[in-house]
């Protein structure tokens, strides 16, 4: 399991976020890897965001995913389920 340093900013820096949740995802942040966006996947985010017209942080999810042949889980199906060759996995279901 990685995390991409965007999913890290959108999580904490989600505004109805409470200070419970808050120290939940500060811990787990510490225990799983952070994958920090290089140039291929700043890249790959751009042809994203042209190709599927996904929002940036979405676009960076995406590219960080398919640059490091991983799944994405996520509820938000309806956004990456567009994403060509991205793999994406609805926790919930």
């Amino acid at each position: 399991m990685y995390f991409s340093e965007i999913s890290r900013i959108e999580v904490l820096g989600y505004h109805l976020i409470n200070l419970d949740e808050e120290e939940y995802f500060k811990e787990l942040f510490k225990l799983v890897p952070i994958i920090v966006p290089s140039k291929p996947i700043f890249d790959k985010a751009i042809e994203i965001r042209k190709v599927y017209n996904l929002e940036l942080g979405d676009s960076l999810i995406a590219a960080t995913a398919l640059v490091n042949d991983l799944v994405v889980y996520t509820r938000n199906t309806k956004h990456f389920g567009r994403v060509d060759k991205l793999k994406i996995i609805d926790p919930i279901r």
